[in-house]
């Protein structure tokens, strides 16, 4: 009776095994690419956050204005950007064009990079191909003049 039971009790943990066990694959991509999808709605939240700033700094006359150009993340975070949630890493890279839209961003969100054309928002691994390498620019916030100044 008992080698029954224990060969019973083999049985099924073999079952549960094969059916729990399998290749998790097909997860483990699913996992990933909600993960993606979780980086990008960041990330154009964020983008979003910067052009609400860029609007309200031309109406509000305390606000420092934010002229078209390139800015880091830190530097936009200087002139008061908020956004709810996670940041992304401060050496981002955010280009606002002259009507005061994001035209193109390279943001850094924990394990991805993300990509912004202007329309839409594609997240890679961090040892995936980046879809365009940006061309860095040195972008600071000077309080005393109250300018962003790029070299």
């Amino acid at each position: 009776m008992k080698n029954i039971f224990k060969k019973s009790l083999l049985l099924l943990a073999l079952v549960l095994c094969l059916t729990g066990c399998e290749d998790n694959s097909e997860k483990k991509e699913a996992e990933k690419n909600h993960d993606k999808g979780a980086v990008e709605s960041s990330a154009l939240g964020y983008i979003d956050a910067v052009e609400k700033q860029v609007l309200i700094a031309e109406v509000d006359t305390t606000a420092t204005k934010i002229p078209a150009g390139t800015y880091t993340v830190s530097t936009l975070t200087d002139l008061k950007v908020d956004v709810k949630g996670e940041e992304p890493a401060a050496n981002s890279i955010v280009i606002i064009n002259y009507k005061g839209a994001v035209e193109k961003a390279w943001i850094e969100f924990d394990d991805y990079d993300v990509y912004f054309d202007g329309k839409k928002a594609i997240a890679v691994d961090k040892d995936e191909t980046y879809p365009v390498e940006p061309d860095v620019p040195n972008c600071n916030y000077s309080a005393s003049s109250n300018e962003v100044i790029c070299s």
